[in-house]
């Protein structure tokens, strides 16, 4: 067992707060990548607007060249 003096412990501290939050941040970005889904029109819904009204808020909606 070993103790750590001084200012070499703060760094310690302060290196596993920031690994912490790093974690935590890559975590949060994953899950919103992972919520949000890809609509195409028309092999998912057969017009524009049907694709609007089930998208949510981060879904992206790719239209067919073509359809109007």
């Amino acid at each position: 067992m070993y103790f750590i003096e001084g200012s070499q412990r703060q760094w310690t501290v302060l290196s596993r707060s920031s690994a912490t939050i790093a974690a935590v941040t890559v975590l949060i970005v994953i899950s919103i990548d992972l919520a949000a889904a890809t609509i195409r029109i028309p092999q998912d819904h057969q017009t524009i607007q049907a694709g609007i009204d089930v998208a949510s808020a981060a879904d992206v909606i790719l239209v067919a060249a073509g359809i109007s």
